[in-house]
């Protein structure tokens, strides 16, 4: 089951909100993250798409909340009161969910509202939907329970709270008794997998530790007839191991080794007579933790991860694998207790380890936010800033050109770019971005500039990331930084240094410290179409419609519209590897003119 669209009015601080999903071309589900300032709605709205999640499972599991007592049961979330926004008489939630074929509709509803009232603002794939007394309070799922069985047995649905915590690992658990595995009998009719999933690293423990031991010996399974009515099944030790459930197992460990960022560790039992239990292995058993010694953030992926396992292992007959598991995960403030390393590097890749899961977050991190455009690439993610309900991309999230401002270089990429500017004796040029580096070189091609060929390197700032093969750090403030760098080590290099500023930078003017040569690119003033950036250098006319990205907002109050954004290295790839037009190019002999000046060469 996944979401496929949904409808809120007066719901906390959203006043309207309208959206659909998307799916990517081979149909599976983008992730969807919301952004915004504390307040914006963000817990609201992912608490709403949970509470559809009780609600479908109520139809058939006895377990889902407490206190169901035949057809009366607590509700997940409260309708109206403190939920409704403040001087309205109202407020509505409508979602489409669909399986297979099939959509079903989930309806929360309070205070006084007339359906013919709000028919024309609702989408209209959710109007057949829309059936109420004006008065009544209303939450309901439509689902029979034979469907509800079928949804929740062959898929996973959870929902992870910011408050998500398990005991920190000095808490003496002593007087706490504990199994060593999980041997709670299933009963029909409950769902055992909690929806709402607050803590859970015990019992994530006791499942791999389940799996380890089911992965250790294969065996056969036979029927022993007693007589002509009685027979039971007897399981015969075949010895070896069961390769089925070691590619669990298999998965189990390539979670933690993406969140250790350490391809040697996996999960090893320990010992039974010390009691220490489950334990974490590195380089090959020669370094053994407790799985109790991560990180609150490494402990934090590990059960949101090894959950999406735990819950498919029952669907899919015991062999769960990452790329067969379908459901909807709801994580609130995703980036929570984790590191920026883990935020950035490692939390895309443990999301696409799941591609057809539904995944549908909330974060305040801007770092978080490029990892995963780096790694899906702007069209198969889905980044919705509220209140307002506009779709937008990376770039334009308010808190990443913050976190871009207090960017510093780390060590690690400081020494590699000293040693590399250590190298060689030609002059070389920095600019902010890949696309910048495409550009010269492609006009030192077409501008026939033969004296400046293998006279000067030119090179962008920042390094290769190596999943998604973008250029990383770049931009103004890690040029800055270089900057910085050089002025006050001005002993790491002899070689001329051009330090080369697009046109928007502020604070910044030509200048000379020693071999350091700060410049700013010129600005193209017939260019009306791009103002700002080295595509400002071009002619207008090359900025087609093909090389924008478009997509439609809804704020769901009338205000419709679109967003354009330039697809720049598309556009660059063209221009410099296909139409190759000396004409593009002419605005570049002023820039090939100052590097002429400052590395001595005259024309």
């Amino acid at each position: 089951m996944y979401l496929q669209s949904l409808y809120v009015e007066n719901v906390g601080p959203l006043e309207k909100l309208s959206l659909n999903t998307q799916f990517t071309s081979e149909g599976k589900p983008a992730p969807l993250i919301f952004v915004g300032k504390n307040g914006s709605g963000k817990t609201n709205l992912l608490s709403m798409v949970a509470d559809a999640f009780f609600e479908a499972a109520s139809a058939h599991y006895r377990d889902v909340v407490p206190n169901m007592v035949m057809q009366q049961r607590d509700w997940f979330r409260i309708v109206g009161g403190v939920t409704v926004m403040s001087g309205r008489q109202f407020n509505c939630t409508l979602m489409r969910f669909s399986e297979g074929e099939d959509d079903y509709f989930y309806i929360d509803k309070a205070g006084t509202l007339n359906i013919g009232d709000i028919s024309e603002r609702v989408p209209a794939d959710l109007r057949k939907c829309l059936s109420w007394n004006p008065d009544q309070i209303v939450k309901k799922f439509d689902l029979k329970s034979e469907i509800s069985k079928k949804i929740f047995e062959s898929g996973v649905y959870v929902f992870f709270p910011s408050n998500r915590s398990d005991p920190p690992s000095w808490l003496n658990k002593n007087s706490l008794p504990s199994d060593l595995f999980d041997i709670g009998v299933t009963y029909q009719g409950r769902l055992d997998k909690p929806i709402y999933a607050q803590t859970g690293l015990d019992k994530i423990k006791q499942w791999i530790l389940s799996v380890m031991l089911d992965s250790r010996a294969d065996y056969d399974i036979h029927e022993v007839k007693l007589n002509e009515e009685m027979s039971h099944l007897s399981f015969t030790i075949t010895g070896g191991l069961d390769h089925r459930q070691k590619k669990v197992m298999d998965s189990i460990n390539l979670i933690l080794q993406l969140i250790l960022n350490d391809l040697s560790a996996k999960f090893v039992w320990q010992n039974r007579i010390l009691q220490q239990g489950l334990a974490i292995s590195k380089d090959h058993l020669r370094t053994l933790i407790p799985v109790e010694s991560l990180s609150s953030g490494q402990s934090t992926l590990l059960v949101i991860f090894a959950t999406l396992l735990k819950y498919a292992d029952k669907a899919t007959g015991g062999f769960p694998m990452p790329d067969t598991i379908k459901g909807i995960c709801i994580i609130d403030e995703i980036d929570a207790h984790i590191h920026t390393d883990l935020q950035y590097e490692i939390l895309p890749k443990l999301f696409k380890f799941f591609p057809n899961v539904q995944f549908i977050l909330s974060s305040h991190s801007p770092l978080f936010i490029l990892g995963m455009t780096h790694l899906y690439g702007e069209n198969d993610i889905e980044i919705i800033e509220l209140p307002t309900g506009v779709p937008i991309v990376a770039e334009s999230y308010s808190e990443f050109l913050q976190a871009f401002e207090v960017m510093q270089l780390t060590k690690k990429y400081e020494n590699c770019f000293i040693e590399h500017v250590k190298l060689g004796s030609n002059p070389i040029v920095f600019t902010e971005g890949e696309t910048d580096v495409m550009y010269l070189k492609t006009a030192i091609e077409l501008l026939g500039a033969s004296d400046l060929v293998g006279k000067v390197e030119i090179q962008s700032i920042g390094a290769r990331d190596e999943v998604s093969g973008q250029i990383v750090n770049s931009g103004k403030n890690p040029l800055s930084a270089v900057q910085n760098l050089l002025i006050a080590k001005p002993q790491i290099t002899n070689r001329k240094v051009i330090l080369f500023y697009d046109n928007d930078v502020r604070n910044c003017s030509h200048g000379d410290y020693g071999n350091i040569h700060v410049r700013i690119m010129p600005s193209n003033n017939a260019n009306t179409e791009i103002q700002y950036g080295i595509e400002n250098i071009l002619p207008a006319h090359v900025f087609e419609d093909r090389f924008y990205q478009v997509k439609e907002y809804n704020k769901g109050n009338g205000d419709k519209g679109t967003s354009k954004h330039l697809k720049k290295m598309e556009l660059c790839k063209f221009l410099c590897e296909q139409k190759k037009d000396k004409a593009d190019f002419i605005g570049f002999e002023h820039v090939l003119s100052i590097i002429r000046e400052v590395i001595g060469i005259t024309s």
